[in-house]
């Protein structure tokens, strides 16, 4: 239980086909309030500008390239702490034709993901006016890791040599672009940061 930053490489997925893996909570969801959630937010959120964005709607498309922070869990997110096993989230529909895909980063820092179902180097990530550097939060550590592409250095292993695994988020700085290429997939060993394992 606890908080991932994750992202999705289906086409028009919806928050609707997560929320059957993992509930999510908040004000007109389905699953209600989760007692752990002050004035009622969603469990999902997206980062843009130095601000956290509410998903609003369990119809919400999914946008490939976003990041999202979603807490994991139960209604009870204390007892879920104990009581949780994880999920696999699923979804279903096509995935991206081959095109790039360009998404745009504000001035500040935004959660961006993983657009595709094969781990990607971040260094081959085409970057307009976005550095090579990037952090994601680690439940094993409890705090957010990053990659320094300029050093190739890394605070923890699972993000050596800016390797990141499908259907991981991460915050990026801008302004700018990131466009997400074929050239930008890679065959070499992801690891998603998931748990403590």
């Amino acid at each position: 239980a606890g908080a991932r930053d994750i992202s999705a490489s289906v086409v028009n997925g919806t928050f609707a086909m997560w929320d059957e893996s993992i509930g999510i909570y908040g004000s007109g969801m389905p699953d209600g309030c989760a007692s752990w959630l002050t004035g009622c937010e969603s469990s999902a959120k997206f980062y843009e500008s130095n601000t956290f964005y509410d998903v609003e709607a369990i119809t919400d498309v999914v946008e490939v390239g976003r990041g999202y922070e979603v807490v994991l869990g139960g209604d009870n997110l204390e007892s879920d702490t104990i009581n949780f096993s994880g999920s696999t989230l699923k979804m279903t529909g096509s995935l991206n034709d081959g095109n790039n895909i360009v998404v745009s980063v504000s001035s500040l820092w935004d959660t961006k993901g993983n657009p595709y179902v094969s781990p990607i180097n971040f260094n081959s990530v085409q970057r307009s006016g976005v550095c090579n550097y990037f952090y994601a939060y680690s439940p094993q550590t409890g705090s957010y890791e990053w990659y320094d592409g300029t050093n190739n250095t890394s605070s923890t292993p699972e993000l050596a040599n800016g390797i990141i695994a499908a259907g991981q988020g991460f915050y990026v700085n801008g302004p700018g672009t990131l466009t997400f290429c074929d050239s930008s997939k890679t065959s070499a060993t992801a690891y998603f940061l998931k748990d403590g394992e």
